[in-house]
């Protein structure tokens, strides 16, 4: 019998990428009356490790999961890259490059409670907009003018498991109206402990 299995989790989210631009007479409002709308068709992929292992003395067989990848969204047809994701904090130092590797669970990111995080993302452009995704907000990245662009956040006070995301958009999604929707994005797990 197999002790492993790799599922491969794939699902497509379709609908429409809206962008309002600032009122033309009053940059510090949108322009509600105008809003324009781009086709959005992104593939979401996951991968994950099973194991299957004795449920205690004299029980049956189960599968357990061992590992599991971060997730990968890409835009159809995307030109948008993201090289690599690195994460710096007091204690540690580490550079994510590819999103369907498996992380083990006991190797999983750990941060501190009330760690701040540095992240830098490395794209091949740099006039990419990239976006930092937490539970409650969606925050701009600083553009370093060299194809990285870095940004902080709050690891969390309370220990448990969370995700944050990174979501490198191309220049032409949001400020050419003709250009298309193109998007590429990681979602990564991370533990808080203490």
């Amino acid at each position: 019998r197999p002790t492993t299995a790799v599922v491969t989790l794939r699902r497509t989210f379709t609908g429409t990428f809206n962008i309002v631009p600032r009122d033309p007479s009053n940059p510090n409002l949108p322009n509600a009356s105008l809003v324009i709308k781009k086709p959005l068709e992104d593939l979401w992929v996951r991968r994950f490790l099973l194991k299957r292992v004795a449920a205690g003395p004299g029980t049956s067989v189960i599968w357990r999961l061992a590992a599991s990848s971060a997730v990968e969204v890409t835009a159809k047809n995307a030109t948008t890259v993201l090289t690599s994701v690195r994460l710096q904090t007091a204690t540690k130092d580490t550079t994510l490059t590819d999103p369907m590797a498996f992380i083990h669970l006991r190797r999983v990111l750990r941060f501190a409670a009330e760690d701040t995080v540095t992240v830098t993302v490395t794209t091949p452009r740099n006039d990419d907009v990239v976006l930092l995704y937490l539970h409650d907000r969606r925050v701009p990245f600083t553009s370093n003018g060299d194809g990285t662009y870095t940004r902080k956040f709050f690891a969390g006070v309370f220990s448990g498991w969370r995700h944050f995301g990174v979501n490198a958009l191309s220049h032409g999604t949001l400020f050419d109206d003709a250009a298309a929707y193109d998007s590429k994005a990681w979602i990564v797990p991370y533990v808080v402990v203490g």
